[in-house]
């Protein structure tokens, strides 16, 4: 449980079982700042959006069902927002709209300026590389039957990363070793890993597309409370090295608090 973040204070870094471990034992890190600046530069710009599904009603009728309502919010670039909610509010909803695996039933989202939820599929095409999701459950969002190899390679053959096969390899293996696994876990499968690593993976995946938006949704909420330090502490120096701007939902306010973070 000492790994988990105090709501007291934001450690630049979160404790892991290896800090427990040492001879000259644990030294409590420095706090991060916090929040946004004057002058960040917005990047995702959210106004109005409401997603409302049609449920069987009676035999034969359907009534509406209100997920999300008039949400806005702005995420500026290098920085978090957290959207902190209890389960079924609809964090995960706005996620989902926002890489349009829901079409929005209202409200804009607008992408450098451009409204991404207008746009048809051709259109929204390039923007997939620049907005990606890690979703919540590492077991069930990689292909079983896939290896790694082909898990990271994929998405840079359909947006065009690498000039080649060679190159979409090496680019993978350099993905893998930056969020900490072998090269030797590219002729692996998924299910040869555990929860923490797949994770990881799934993190990797999101990166070969070099991304500015990363939507975490309860990407942590599945592993055990030690790994999920290490997963942070990963998104906290990714974040910091490619000034990537992180959409971070979850139900549990302490794991938001070790990011510069605005909640909504």
């Amino acid at each position: 449980m000492a790994c988990r973040p105090p709501l007291e204070r934001r450690p630049a870094r979160l404790a892991v079982i290896d800090d427990f471990m040492r001879p000259d034992g644990y030294t409590e890190p420095a706090e991060r700042p916090r929040g946004y600046r004057a002058d960040d530069e917005i990047v995702l710009d959210v106004k109005g959006l409401s997603k409302t599904f049609d449920v069987r009603h009676g035999l034969f009728g359907s009534r509406p069902f209100h997920a999300v309502k008039d949400v806005s919010f702005q995420l500026a670039r290098g920085r978090t927002l957290g959207i902190v909610g209890e389960s079924g509010s609809g964090k995960t909803t706005v996620g989902l709209t926002l890489v349009r695996l829901h079409q929005a039933s209202t409200g804009q989202a607008l992408f450098d300026g451009q409204d991404i939820l207008a746009m048809n599929a051709r259109q929204f095409h390039p923007y997939k590389r620049r907005l990606q999701i890690i979703f919540q459950n590492p077991y069930a969002s990689l292909n079983p039957r896939f290896t790694v190899e082909q898990i990271l390679t994929e998405p840079m053959q359909l947006h065009g990363i690498g000039n080649d096969a060679g190159a979409r390899i090496k680019l993978a293996r350099d993905w893998l070793d930056r969020v900490g696994l072998p090269a030797s876990a590219l002729q692996r499968y998924p299910h040869e890993f555990s929860g923490g690593q797949r994770q990881r993976i799934a993190i990797a995946r999101c990166l070969t597309l070099q991304p500015e938006v990363l939507i975490c949704d309860e990407s942590v909420s599945a592993l055990d409370v030690s790994v999920q330090a290490q997963v942070l502490n990963l998104l906290q120096d990714l974040q910091d090295e490619f000034r990537l701007s992180y959409l971070f939902i979850s139900h549990d306010r302490p794991w938001s608090s070790i990011f510069p973070i605005r909640c909504w």
